[in-house]
C-alpha cells in the first residue's frame, strides 16, 4: 500500500490555491461586471463584450488614478435625459473615462475629442470601445453627455483660415468716417511732436473677431528655404560647433482651427533651425525661446518637440493630411518625436534598436499618414538610430526661468527603412516643426495645444 502525505498537510496547499483563484475571480468580476451604473435602457459598459464581439479587446489607453470617488451614488431609473452629470455617470461613461472625462483605468481622456469623433466612437465603437446605437443611447442623452464634456456641435463646416503674410493689413490712410478712438483694420500714422515724442512710423491695430490671431508674429519670407552646411557635429546639446552656421528663423503658431475641436489660444513663439550633414549623418539643431519646464516623471509638465520630414511627395504638413481635411491621407511622413523622459545633457535615442521606440528616453522614430495614424516605425527594416541631447539656458534657475531651448539631433542620412525619409546629397528635404509648451494649462500641454510651423508650409532644406 502506497503511503501519501497526511490528509491535513495535503489539504492546506489546495485550500490556499483555491483561495487565490477565488480572489482573482472576484477581482475580475468587480472590474468587468460592476452593474452599479445601469440606466433605464438596461445596459452596462463594463460587461465583457468579447463574448459578443470577438474583436473587443478593451481600450489600448490606460491611466491609473481616477479623480474622486462615486461616494455610493447610483442613478435612479428614469434619469432625466437633460441632466449632464446623471447621464455621464448613469450611462456608465465615468467608470472607464473618469468622473470628469479626463481618463480612467481603461478609457482615454475625452477633453479634446471632436464632435465628429465623439459620435463616430460612441455609435460605431473604436479601439476596444463597444458601439452604442440610438436604441441603446438616445440622441438626446448623447447630446447631453457631449455637453457635459464641453464638446460643441459645429454649426457649420467652414474652411479654417490660412495665415498669409501677404494678407496682413498694409499701412494706408484711414477712411474719413473712421473714429480714431476705435480699433480698425487700417493703419494709422500718428503725428510726431516734441511734446509726445511719438514715432511717426505707421502702426496697425486689428479689430477683435473670431478669426483674429492675437499677438500676430512678425512677417518672414515664405517659403523658408536654405542650404545645409557640410560639417560633422558632436551631439551634446552645446552650440559651439554650430558657430558660424546661419540658422533659419521660424514662427510657431497654434494649429489651424478645426470644426468641433477645442484649439487652445496660444501666443506664437519664435525659433531657429540649423541643419548640417557629413558623408554619413544629418544633424539638426532646433532652438526655441521659452521658459524652462522640465519635471521628472511628468511628461506633460515638460516641454516636447517633433521634427517631421516628408516621405511621399504629396503628403501635407498636417502629419500627411491637409489642414482642412485631416481624415484623408495624402502621403506618409517621417516624425522624430521627442518626449522629455531624460534630463538635460543626457543622450536620448533608440541606440539602433529594432523598431522605432526609444525605451530609455522616449525619443521615438515614428511615421504618420494622418494625425490619427501615428505609430512607431514597425516595418521589417525599422530601426531607431536617432540621437539627441537637449539643454536650456535657464535650467539652473528651475522651472519658469526664461531662456532658450536647444534640441540637438542626428540620424544616418540613409537608413533603408521605408518609414524613414531617405536623404541624399544634392536633394532637397522638406521639414516641419512642432513644440509643446508645458505652461499651456495647469496640467501641462495637451495634444491639440502644440505650436507648429505648418502654417508656413514645408521648410525646404537643400543638402550639400
Amino acid at each position: 500500500m502506497r503511503k501519501g502525505l497526511p490528509l491535513g498537510i495535503s489539504i492546506v496547499p489546495a485550500a490556499i490555491t483555491l483561495g487565490v483563484v477565488a480572489t482573482m475571480v472576484i477581482l475580475v468580476a468587480q472590474v468587468t461586471l460592476r452593474p452599479w451604473a445601469n440606466t433605464d435602457d438596461g445596459y452596462d459598459t463594463r460587461l465583457n463584450y468579447s463574448a459578443v464581439n470577438e474583436d473587443y479587446t478593451r481600450t489600448k489607453v490606460a491611466r491609473v488614478g481616477v479623480p474622486g470617488t462615486l461616494d455610493g451614488w447610483q442613478p435612479a431609473e428614469g434619469t432625466d435625459p437633460a441632466d449632464p452629470v446623471a447621464n455621464w455617470v448613469g450611462s456608465g461613461c465615468a467608470a472607464c473615462h473618469g468622473l470628469d472625462g479626463s481618463g480612467g483605468i481603461v478609457g482615454p481622456d475625452m477633453s479634446e475629442v471632436t464632435w465628429e469623433d465623439f459620435i463616430d466612437h460612441v455609435r460605431d465603437g473604436d479601439e476596444g470601445m463597444p458601439s452604442y446605437t440610438s436604441s441603446v443611447l438616445s440622441d438626446e442623452r448623447l447630446a447631453t453627455i457631449a455637453a457635459f464634456l464641453g464638446i460643441e456641435k459645429p454649426l457649420a463646416v467652414v474652411s479654417p483660415p490660412v495665415h498669409n503674410p501677404d494678407s496682413t493689413p498694409k499701412p494706408q490712410d484711414p477712411p474719413e468716417s473712421s473714429d480714431p478712438n476705435v480699433a480698425t483694420a487700417t493703419a494709422v500714422a500718428p503725428e510726431s511732436s516734441p511734446e509726445t515724442g511719438v514715432d511717426p512710423s505707421p502702426t496697425v491695430s486689428v479689430e477683435a473677431s473670431p478669426t483674429a490671431v492675437p499677438d500676430a508674429p512678425p512677417l518672414i519670407d515664405l517659403p523658408v528655404t536654405f542650404t545645409a552646411t557640410t560639417a560633422s557635429m558632436t551631439v551634446d546639446g552645446l552650440i559651439d560647433d554650430w558657430a558660424g552656421i546661419e540658422p533659419a528663423g521660424v514662427i510657431f503658431e497654434p494649429i489651424a482651427p478645426i470644426p468641433g475641436k477645442k484649439i487652445p489660444d496660444l501666443p506664437p513663439m519664435q525659433g531657429e533651425i540649423s541643419v548640417a550633414t557629413d558623408d554619413q549623418n544629418i544633424y539638426v539643431m532646433l532652438q526655441i525661446d521659452d521658459d524652462y519646464d522640465f519635471t521628472v516623471g511628468d511628461r506633460k509638465r515638460s516641454a516636447k518637440v517633433a521634427v517631421m520630414f516628408l516621405i511621399e511627395p504629396d503628403a501635407e504638413t498636417a502629419m500627411g493630411a491637409a489642414e482642412d481635411d485631416q481624415r484623408n491621407s495624402l502621403g506618409m511622413v517621417d516624425i522624430w518625436h521627442w518626449t522629455l523622459d531624460c534630463g538635460p545633457g543626457e543622450l536620448a535615442g533608440g541606440g539602433g534598436v529594432s523598431g522605432g521606440n526609444d525605451p530609455g528616453c522616449n525619443f521615438d522614430d515614428e511615421y504618420a499618414l494622418t494625425p490619427k495614424d501615428l505609430e512607431d516605425d514597425g516595418s521589417p527594416d525599422a530601426e531607431n538610430s536617432l540621437q539627441g541631447v537637449w539643454l536650456h539656458s535657464g535650467s539652473d534657475g528651475g522651472n519658469g526661468t526664461d531662456g532658450r531651448w536647444t534640441f540637438e539631433m542626428s540620424r544616418p542620412l540613409i537608413t533603408g527603412d521605408p518609414q524613414d525619409a531617405q536623404m541624399e546629397s544634392g536633394k532637397t528635404v522638406k521639414v516641419a516643426l512642432a513644440y509643446w509648451d508645458a505652461d499651456q494649462s495647469e496640467k501641462g500641454w495637451t495634444d491639440l495645444g502644440h505650436l507648429q510651423t505648418s502654417w508656413m508650409g514645408w521648410i525646404e532644406v537643400t543638402l550639400p
